[in-house]
């Protein structure tokens, strides 16, 4: 289903975000909420460290976006889907930017 309509977004741009039973040293990723921000679309995955389908459905989804946007996405999400749902990405460093851009 999700494979289905990445092929019909050329450049996929995502804002992504994650809810966890902690903010310290999670162990359960309740939620991910990916939305297209050219689309509006929203992607909703449940229950991801029980849900191995929805876990790789989310993986495939993550790896065909050309850009991810998140709140804290080095430093929480990302680190949270690697180590617990075994979610890896490449991931270029646009956090250093956005901080010589914006200091404050």
């Amino acid at each position: 289903m999700v494979l289905q309509v990445l092929e019909s977004y050329a450049c996929l741009k995502l804002v992504v975000d994650l809810e966890c039973n902690s903010l310290n040293n999670p162990t359960k990723v309740w939620l991910a909420v990916c939305k297209n921000i050219d689309s509006g679309e929203l992607y909703i995955f449940r229950n991801l460290t029980e849900d191995k389908d929805h876990a790789r459905d989310l993986g495939n989804l993550l790896r065909s976006a050309d850009t991810i946007i998140g709140h804290n996405w080095l430093g929480y999400d990302y680190p949270i889907l690697a180590r617990l749902l075994g979610i890896h990405l490449k991931v270029q460093l646009l956090h250093v930017l956005t901080r010589l851009l914006y200091p404050n």
